[in-house]
């Protein structure tokens, strides 16, 4: 059985702060009304709330966009850790049984999420993979029975899939020994 280990969030209390304020964090996840909000354990976990909220908000984020990014990429991008936070928010705001709030920026920024994870990129933000433009130019070769198609790789540009099949001209030469 896999343990799962916790994940890199992707958003902050301070970040979440900057939305809510402190007092509107510690109204939402202080239980006891005692003021005290310090995570500590036993029956006064009230941090644990904010905790949740975080990694849920975090979880939606990976689930659109770690398939293009890494996690360390996303974890350092403004624009995502943006979003987050207001997801993390709205998670957070439905507690004790509140009406949501920030619906309509939870919905318009997992709907960003979602044109990234069909073809969108995020800004200032390196992908996963190569983007390199590349170009092939290809040769008829008569000389093999099959697969006559043939990768010039010296007049061709950029990184060659090792799926080609490679002519073997080399400076006009086919390598025929008589």
């Amino acid at each position: 059985m896999a343990i799962e280990t916790a994940p890199l969030l992707l958003s902050s209390r301070e970040e979440v702060e900057s939305i809510f304020s402190t007092d509107g964090i510690n109204l939402r996840i202080d239980d006891q009304d005692d003021g005290v909000t310090d995570g500590t354990g036993g029956t006064n976990n009230d941090e644990a709330y904010l905790i949740d909220a975080l990694i849920e908000a975090s979880d939606e984020g990976y689930q659109r966009l770690l398939v293009k990014y890494d996690d360390d990429v996303l974890a350092e991008s403004l624009w995502v850790r943006r979003r987050v936070s207001y997801v993390a928010c709205h998670l957070l705001s439905m507690r004790k049984g509140n009406p949501a709030q920030y619906v309509d920026m939870y919905d318009r920024y997992l709907a960003s999420f979602d044109k990234v994870a069909n073809g969108g990129f995020v800004p200032r933000a390196k992908p996963r993979g190569n983007f390199q433009p590349t170009m092939s130019n290809i040769v008829v070769d008569n000389w093999h029975t099959i697969q006559k198609v043939r990768v010039q790789v010296d007049s061709s540009e950029g990184p060659n899939d090792p799926k080609q099949f490679v002519d073997t001209v080399f400076r006009g030469f086919r390598g025929w020994w008589f």
